[in-house]
């Protein structure tokens, strides 16, 4: 979570409990994608650790999928950079 609030300047608890504002929504289905690809939890607990529902990940996780597909220009620029760093940990 740390790096997607970082690369899109928003706090862990905007994350979690912040209002439905564009930047941490955005920051929110960030983190529900990457979570969902990379970390082996479900959408159950995905969901808990930021206060949201089982549903609310799987729609976040498909709307990032899509923007990936797209080339979406309101999402690539957070998801890109995002994307280096977590690889460049995951290759470490």
């Amino acid at each position: 979570m740390h790096i997607v609030c970082r690369n899109c300047e928003v706090s862990k608890e905007d994350v979690i409990r912040g209002p439905r504002k564009s930047s941490i929504i955005i920051a929110r289905h960030l983190y529900c994608w990457f979570a969902m690809n990379l970390s082996g939890k479900t959408s159950i607990e995905i969901g808990n650790s930021i206060n949201r529902d089982h549903s609310t990940v799987l729609h976040a996780r498909d709307k990032v999928q899509n923007m990936i597909d797209t080339n979406d220009e309101l999402y690539m620029p957070y998801y890109t950079p995002i994307s280096e760093q977590v690889n460049k940990i995951i290759n470490q």
